[in-house]
């Protein structure tokens, strides 16, 4: 009797969380480490933070608000591609602006998601934008 070979698994998608908002990012914390996909790696509270850390971290992914103290996630969001070129970004904010979305995609944002839309459905939109093509 022979064992089959297990199938090795995918290593999770490592993800830095960077909202002014502790609350928040305590939340997208939970909701991400519940699904065995993701792991937060870290957690910044303004813009200037997250470049550092994804700079030393070179997460999978960023999750990145906009409405920050010392730097804003927009300029962030410039700096971030220059520090890891590989890393996803995806705009989550509060603000549900078509102009916002658009400037932060034209910037190289992944996508723009509105914090309104709900936790649940953010799980499964982050999954598929770490997709590989």
């Amino acid at each position: 009797m022979s064992a089959t070979p297990a199938v090795p698994s995918a290593p999770p998608i490592s993800v830095l969380l960077v909202d002014d908002a502790a609350d928040i990012r305590g939340l997208l914390k939970l909701v991400l480490e519940f699904d065995a996909e993701f792991v937060v790696v870290g957690e910044a509270a303004n813009g200037a933070e997250a470049v550092r850390l994804t700079a030393e971290l070179q997460p999978d992914l960023v999750v990145l608000d906009i409405a920050m103290p010392v730097m804003d996630g927009m300029d962030a969001l410039q700096q971030l591609h220059a520090v890891a070129p590989d890393t996803k970004v995806v705009m989550y904010s509060a603000y549900d602006s078509g102009w916002l979305a658009d400037r932060a995609r034209g910037y190289g944002a992944a996508a723009y998601i509105d914090k309104t839309a709900g936790v649940v459905d953010l799980v499964g939109r982050l999954r598929s934008i770490c997709q590989p093509a």
